[in-house]
């Protein structure tokens, strides 16, 4: 296991390239351990914070642990991948510690490619709550394969980020 690396300033005073660094350093931790998230193999490939609505864009491959019975992609790992995705953004830009408050997952056709991207919107930031919007595409035959809409509470914790890479 890797030592911890503290964190010397608020992570929503990072630019793009800091934060996309941080969750992917604690996404592959996760896969170091015993956690859920170490199956989602799911990366941030990308920050936009132009415009009104931060958008966080995220990668992941298909392999077999996360195939459904027909070898597409297994809707409960999507919700997983939502979960996760979304949780991150929340943190990105909070800087603080989240939970899931409320997820509804739309299925609209089945993943039957390879590469994956999600894309992720935080429509709402208020104090305590916020709303994000996700879309999952299959980049191999270019459709859109499911979306999701979470709410998210933020916890106030201030010294839980400074430890959060290892």
């Amino acid at each position: 296991m890797s030592e911890i690396k503290i964190i010397d300033k608020a992570i929503p005073a990072m630019d793009p390239e800091e934060k996309i660094a941080i969750v992917n350093a604690r996404l592959a931790q996760d896969e170091e351990g015993d956690r859920f998230n170490s199956i989602l193999g799911l990366r941030l490939a990308e920050i936009s914070e132009e415009g009104k609505d931060p958008k966080f864009t995220y990668k992941f491959e298909l392999d077999p642990i996360k195939m459904n019975l027909y070898g597409g992609l297994h809707g409960g790992l999507v919700c997983g991948e939502f979960d996760v995705a979304m949780g991150f953004a929340v943190f990105v830009y909070s800087g603080k510690k989240t939970s899931t408050a409320s997820l509804t997952v739309d299925f609209l056709r089945a993943g039957n490619g390879k590469h994956y991207i999600i894309t992720v919107e935080l429509d709402h930031r208020g104090r305590r709550l916020f709303h994000a919007t996700a879309k999952l595409y299959d980049t191999d035959n270019d459709e859109l394969c499911a979306t999701s809409v979470g709410t998210f509470s933020v916890i106030e914790d201030n010294n839980w980020a400074k430890n959060y890479v290892k």
